[in-house]
């Protein structure tokens, strides 16, 4: 990740240079048009500090755990030069301090499966190497439709950022979206991601089974892991909202895995005011989950 943004940077810095070696050849009577030095100025830079604390204290003689993580981050959003528009970001971890993470309990045998996820459950060793480039990148802007393509955050039901760690899902893939004045859509492919609790990317296929599981339906260890063939990830959202009312309705499908259907309908509206002149808000949602595997079964 610091080999790719210094990568960046020197491009920034070579394009304001340039940028500002042209201006210098420009007619000094000539009113002068906005550098890229000077564009990029008005971009905006994020910092992120995050630290966590998480500890798992068991009954008996049971391993206890415990763990202290901390780390930051910066990113940078470029102005929007025709609709165009890029982002990237990126994030360091580093261990404060552990007490038995790293070890398995001498009575049942398991290893941690809660405080590692702070770190990268495939690489326990590592403690201060772990950084990632998260957000990268293009956007383009017209009218009220946005396309964005690359590495990107994304927010809906059943499939988001789940920021419950150190650091959250990030999704690579191409969305488009159409927001109205109360209609909101919005669609989305997926190929690849990269989840809480490691530093990797993943392509959607080898993403299922990253984390512990469980058994099948016939009582036998589950054995899909690395065995699931996806080429990726569609998803399709429409949110509707007037007034007190909003209905949102979304469609997921894993290819050759699973197709998922969500439905929420909400209404809000204030009560009359009582006799201490006091409002109180209800607040109504109905949920629908639908879904249908596809999933075959492995012996």
């Amino acid at each position: 990740m610091n080999r790719v943004l210094i990568v960046i940077f020197l491009f920034m810095q070579n394009g304001i240079a340039l940028a500002s070696s042209f201006s210098n050849d420009e007619d000094s009577i000539k009113v002068e048009k906005p550098s890229l030095k000077e564009d990029l100025k008005n971009g905006k830079f994020d910092f992120h500090f995050r630290s966590y604390l998480m500890s798992t204290m068991n009954s008996g003689e049971i391993v206890d755990y415990a763990t202290l993580a901390a780390g930051a981050g910066i990113g940078y959003t470029s102005p929007e030069w025709n609709g165009l528009q890029f982002r990237f970001n990126g994030f360091f971890t580093y261990q404060v301090f552990e007490n038995n993470i790293r070890i398995a309990d001498p009575l049942t045998g398991g290893g941690n499966r809660y405080e590692i996820l702070l770190y990268d459950m495939n690489d326990i060793s590592n403690t201060n190497k772990l950084d990632r480039l998260e957000e990268f990148y293009l956007a383009y802007s017209k009218n009220r439709v946005k396309f964005v393509l690359g590495r990107q955050k994304i927010i809906t039901p059943l499939l988001n950022i789940q920021d419950n760690r150190m650091r959250p899902n990030v999704f690579q893939g191409l969305s488009v979206t159409y927001s109205g004045l109360k209609l909101k859509a919005t669609a989305m492919w997926i190929n690849q991601v990269t989840i809480r609790g490691t530093v990797d990317w993943y392509d959607v296929g080898d993403s299922f089974g990253v984390y512990s599981f469980g058994r099948n339906p016939f009582g036998e260890p589950s054995n899909y892991k690395g065995k699931i063939s996806s080429k990726g990830i569609g998803l399709l959202g429409l949110q509707y909202h007037d007034q007190g009312l909003t209905v949102q309705t979304w469609n997921y499908t894993a290819e050759n895995v699973f197709n998922m259907s969500f439905g929420q309908v909400d209404y809000t509206f204030n009560l009359p005011q009582k006799a201490q002149d006091c409002t109180w808000e209800f607040k109504d949602s109905i949920n629908l989950l639908l879904m249908k595997e596809e999933i075959p079964i492995i012996n």
